[in-house]
């Protein structure tokens, strides 16, 4: 009986001691340091590496930090190259002073070069404007792999074929940009793949839609602001300038140039839609023009639409 009861005793004792282990190893302990260390060649400064973890910026220690800290830094140099990169960690906690340390261990190995880059899909694309595509250079072979830079490129090709008429270009949905890595070399191919670079588009007619017009604004003021002509070859760029331009007159707030999505041609109609800012927050608004050696000054008084030419001789 005294054998079981101290049995008893001891099993108590060790469950209420585990407990205590287990409250203390939950304790909110503060972060003291966040440290890196390296197995091999160090590539980055501690401080780049400490902005792409979180438990860098955080008060008080917390393992699930810390383990989401580690997908992150194995991420940040996937990002650049560093595809077989290893990542582990050491705490070290002060007991006395309730603090914890952490410690990155990196094992970098090599870092990939890209070895080719290859644009599919543009087999039906002008010659005029595959002369402009392969301009576009963002990355090229012996680079080191950016996934940045990638994605950078990628954007330039589609800017490329929709500044030459080919605006529904876009990359392909489920597979875009596919990076094929080679451990044996630690280098990698890149394979861009456009859709829609088939059929070249031209600007039709465009509307223009003011919403909510309470002060009468003309539709030939913004109007003039656009940069392309009706029958003239898509341009994303043009597009872009003439919402720029619009946006840049006091009345208007934003303006959107926007693609009829019924058409049926290749010949695309669009409407400017315009919102207008309050009139008691609007300025008067002057554009110039150089011409025959001759200053012309156009003075808006928005929203009234009164106007004034005035001619200076430019001086010689």
């Amino acid at each position: 009986m005294r054998s079981l009861l101290k049995n008893i005793v001891l099993t108590l004792l060790l469950v209420m001691t585990c407990s205590h282990a287990g409250l203390f190893s939950q304790q909110m302990l503060e972060m003291d340091e966040v440290n890196f260390k390296f197995k091999g060649q160090k590539t980055f400064d501690n401080s780049q590496l400490k902005d792409a973890v979180a438990i860098s910026k955080s008060e008080l220690y917390n393992k699930k930090i810390l383990g989401d800290d580690i997908l992150k830094l194995k991420k940040f140099y996937f990002d650049n190259g560093f595809f077989d990169v290893v990542v582990d960690t050491s705490v070290y906690i002060n007991n006395e002073d309730e603090e914890a340390s952490v410690t990155f261990i990196v094992t970098e190995n090599s870092r990939y070069k890209i070895d080719s880059v290859v644009i599919k899909g543009i087999d039906n694309v002008s010659p005029d404007a595959l002369v402009k595509l392969k301009k576009v250079q963002t990355i090229k072979n012996g680079d080191f792999y950016n996934k940045v830079l990638v994605i950078q490129q990628a954007n330039e090709i589609l800017d490329s074929l929709q500044n030459t008429g080919y605006m529904k270009a876009r990359l392909q949905s489920d597979s875009g940009t596919i990076i094929t890595r080679y451990k044996e070399n630690s280098t990698a191919n890149i394979q861009i793949t456009v859709e829609g670079a088939d059929t070249v588009y031209y600007f039709g007619k465009t509307e223009i839609n003011i919403k909510d017009n309470i002060y009468g604004v003309r539709t030939e003021y913004p109007r003039e602001e656009i940069v392309y002509k009706e029958g003239e070859m898509y341009s994303k760029a043009k597009k872009l300038d003439s919402e720029r331009n619009m946006g840049k007159i006091t009345i208007i707030s934003s303006a959107k140039i926007n693609p009829d999505s019924n058409a049926t041609s290749n010949k695309i109609d669009f409407t400017a839609d315009i919102t207008l800012n309050k009139k008691h927050e609007i300025t008067p608004y002057i554009k110039g023009a150089n011409f025959e050696n001759r200053f012309y000054r156009r003075r808006y008084k928005v929203p009234e639409q009164i106007f004034s030419f005035r001619e200076q001789k430019l001086s010689a």
